[in-house]
């Protein structure tokens, strides 16, 4: 019984999508090695540019979701600080009767940790020597007081 080439790769294809139900995964994959090296089918060949391009599509999307949410992520924290420092600056010009501006840039140079600690003490801090303390602190110090 002499069974043509094309008929050959048909069934190779074919038991293959059945053994999907029946063979465990590590065997498919030996299995889908072979019949690769033992015919050159270009369908297999294209089920692989296929997957590999659907998984390419997945990671992108996966890769610019993650990204766009962490970045916004940070952003957010970002304009959060900034608001922050922005309210606590006013603050203390008013009390101390201080240009802004140069209110602002110490308070611009505090981690939020110090940033924080200092909001939290602006009714009890006395001057703006004082203020200026708070970016000398270490996080240590910041956790503790």
């Amino acid at each position: 019984m002499d069974i043509d080439n094309e008929r050959k790769r048909k069934m190779a294809a074919m038991a293959l999508l059945v053994s999907n139900k029946v063979v465990k995964k590590e065997d498919l994959n030996k299995i889908w090695e072979e019949i690769k090296k033992m015919y050159s089918l270009k369908i297999l060949e294209v089920a692989e540019e296929k997957g590999m391009e659907k998984g390419m599509e997945k990671g992108m999307e996966k890769g610019m979701e993650k990204g766009m949410e962490k970045g916004m992520e940070k952003g957010m924290e970002i304009g959060h600080t900034k608001g922050k420092a922005d309210l606590v600056a006013k603050q203390l010009s008013k009390k101390f009767n201080a240009p802004q501006k140069s209110i602002s840039k110490i308070v611009g140079k505090l981690t939020p940790a110090q940033l924080d600690k200092l909001a939290m003490d602006i009714f009890i801090v006395e001057s703006i020597d004082e203020v200026k303390e708070y970016a000398k602190m270490s996080d240590s110090e910041e956790a503790t007081e």
